[in-house]
C-alpha cells in the first residue's frame, strides 16, 4: 500500500542542488537572460567546492555562508571583485530558499573590499584605439572593431546589446539609435553624433547586409560572439 505524501519531509530534505534546479527553473520561468542563467551556473561550481551539493537546505547557516567566504579567500585565485560576485549569486539562491521556508531566514552583506581606482585610458592610448586603419591593408575584422571601438565611445552601450544591434535599428535620419536588447528589456533611443554617423555610414558600405543583419558581424557577416569580441579589442 502506497504511503501519503509527507510534504514536510520533502521540504526537510531537499539538498541544495535539488533546490539549485528548483532556483534555475524560478529564473527561466521568470524569463531572464540566458547570459543570468549561465552567471549562476558558474557559480555553483564554485559554491559546490565549499558546500557539497547533497547538504540539506535546512542545515544552511550563516556560518555556511562564513566558512564559503574563507574557502573563496584561501583556495581560490579569484580577486575581491569576482569574490563578491560569487557571494552574491549564493546570496540571491539562499534568499529564493528563505522566500519558500526551506531555510531559516538571515542576512548575507557582501565582503568588505579595497576600493581598487580604475585605471582609465590615457590620451595616448585613445589615439591609438581611434586610428583609422589602411582599408587597403587591414582585413574586415581589424576595421569593425575600429568601428566598435568609436560606437562605444559614441554611446557607451552594454556588450549584450552591442552585439544585437540590427542595421535597422539605426536611424540615420532622425540620427537615432535604437537599442532592443537591454538588461530591462525596455527598448531605448540614443542618439548618434556626427562622427559617429560618419564611420557607421562608411562602415555599412563595406560590411552591406540586409535590415534585418547584423550590424556587427564576424567575417562571414554572421553574429559575433561577446567573448570573442572581447578578446579581439
Amino acid at each position: 500500500m502506497r504511503q501519503p505524501i509527507n510534504l514536510n519531509e520533502r521540504v526537510n530534505n531537499k539538498t541544495l542542488d535539488e533546490g539549485f534546479d528548483e532556483f534555475i527553473l524560478y529564473c527561466k520561468s521568470r524569463n531572464l537572460r540566458p547570459a543570468t542563467i549561465k552567471h549562476y551556473n558558474n557559480a555553483m561550481l564554485v559554491i559546490y567546492k565549499a558546500i557539497p551539493p547533497k547538504t540539506k537546505i535546512k542545515d544552511i547557516t550563516n556560518e555556511t555562508v562564513e566558512n564559503f567566504k574563507i574557502f573563496m579567500q584561501r583556495n581560490t585565485n579569484e580577486n575581491d571583485v569576482t569574490m563578491n560576485t560569487n557571494l552574491r549569486s549564493l546570496r540571491a539562491i539562499l534568499y529564493y530558499f528563505m522566500k519558500l521556508e526551506y531555510m531559516d531566514k538571515f542576512h548575507i552583506p557582501e565582503m568588505k573590499v579595497d576600493k581598487k581606482i580604475i585605471e582609465t585610458y590615457t590620451d595616448a592610448e585613445l589615439k591609438l584605439l581611434l586610428k583609422k586603419p589602411d582599408l587597403k591593408k587591414c582585413s574586415f575584422i581589424d576595421y569593425r572593431e575600429f568601428v566598435i571601438v568609436n560606437f562605444l565611445l559614441g554611446t557607451g552601450c552594454r556588450l549584450g546589446t552591442l552585439i544585437n544591434i540590427k542595421i535597422k535599428d539605426l536611424d540615420f535620419d532622425n540620427d537615432l539609435i535604437t537599442y532592443t536588447h537591454t538588461k530591462n528589456r525596455r527598448p531605448q533611443l540614443v542618439p548618434i553624433s556626427f562622427s559617429l554617423k560618419k564611420v557607421l555610414i562608411e562602415y555599412l558600405q563595406y560590411r552591406k547586409g540586409n535590415a534585418d543583419d547584423y550590424l556587427f558581424c564576424n567575417a562571414y557577416g554572421e553574429k559575433i560572439n561577446g567573448d570573442t569580441l572581447k578578446h579581439n579589442i
